[in-house]
């Protein structure tokens, strides 16, 4: 089992509104089995809501805004939920290694540490 972990920022880091690009980066063929997100300053805005993608896809391991903060801190388990792309791209990333992406709903004042859980080079793909 390895872990990585970043801490990110609900305002921008790459010129894209609320995208934050995480310096994590998971191997190619690997499971991920974990991510969560702990909130250790209030996420702020209109709505306190984020996805977490790839560089590839901003959809890739939950869909648009399924991570919900509350605007509270704590911790917050992040779900691949019932989506067929997410649920297939958490049990195998790929040929290729992927970089973590989060996207906010919106910018703010957000931040916290977002660790990713995963079996290195597993290649499992059901």
């Amino acid at each position: 089992l390895m872990a990585q972990s970043c801490v990110v920022k609900q305002a921008t880091n790459n010129g894209n509104a609320g995208q934050f690009v995480c310096p994590i980066v998971i191997p190619a063929q690997s499971q991920i089995l974990r991510i969560t997100l702990n909130v250790t300053t209030a996420f702020s805005g209109s709505a306190s809501t984020l996805g977490v993608g790839t560089s590839a896809s901003a959809n890739a391991l939950t869909t648009a805004n399924a991570v919900v903060t509350s605007g509270a801190l704590g911790q917050v388990s992040v779900s691949p939920s019932t989506g067929a792309t997410q649920i297939g791209n958490w049990d195998n990333v790929g040929n290729t290694d992927v970089q973590i992406v989060l996207l906010s709903t919106n910018t703010g004042n957000g931040v916290g540490t977002l660790t990713v859980e995963y079996i290195q080079g597993i290649n499992n793909a059901s």
